[in-house]
């Protein structure tokens, strides 16, 4: 199963808050689970701060949101979108480090360039498939992108994509790109 956003923050955190961590997802999770792979993309960091209002579009999700997207059946999610590194560096690595702690997969970010280009493999019933993943240089300040220094996304670039691409080939049977891309509003 692919599918497209999952933003933990705002207006659904509050729900999370009122009736736990896994409402997002109770009425997804049979059918999540029981995919071979399951891949979204997920647009908020997961970090501590402050209460989202209505109306921001500076997102973070609550630490145990993480473990909400293991035990919804989410085995991979891209992080390459124009809202992981709303809480800066910190807040992806914070966000990496959660997932890492529940095995969930991620692609499209990371503590630099070379992380954030780095395919994540999974194999079921005997095939091995890749994931990467881009942002769209139109959606994101440059400030957004993974340095050889610094963490971030993977923004989008050809030389950089067809080189991700050839990595994915290597590891993998069958090779998936997702782009985080588009006019808003």
């Amino acid at each position: 199963i692919a599918f497209g956003d999952i933003m933990l923050s705002r207006n659904v955190a509050t729900k999370m808050r009122l009736y736990g961590n896994d409402y997002p997802f109770l009425k997804m999770t049979n059918a999540l689970s029981s995919a071979d792979i399951a891949f979204a993309n997920l647009e908020n960091p997961i970090t501590v701060g402050p209460i989202v209002p209505t109306g921001s579009f500076t997102f973070h999700a609550d630490p145990g949101s993480e473990i909400a997207l293991k035990q919804s059946g989410i085995d991979v999610v891209s992080l390459a979108n124009n809202h992981s590194p709303n809480y800066g560096d910190k807040g992806l690595l914070d966000t990496i480090n959660y997932l890492d702690q529940q095995s969930i997969l991620h692609v499209g970010a990371g503590k630099d360039l070379i992380a954030a280009l780095e395919p994540a493999v999974v194999e079921r019933n005997g095939v091995k498939f890749a994931f990467i993943a881009f942002n769209d240089t139109d959606v994101v300040p440059p400030s957004y992108g993974a340095g050889t220094s610094h963490a971030g996304t993977a923004l989008m670039d050809f030389d950089r994509l067809h080189q991700a691409m050839g990595r994915a080939k290597s590891l993998a049977e069958v090779f998936i790109v997702s782009m985080h891309a588009g006019t808003e509003y």
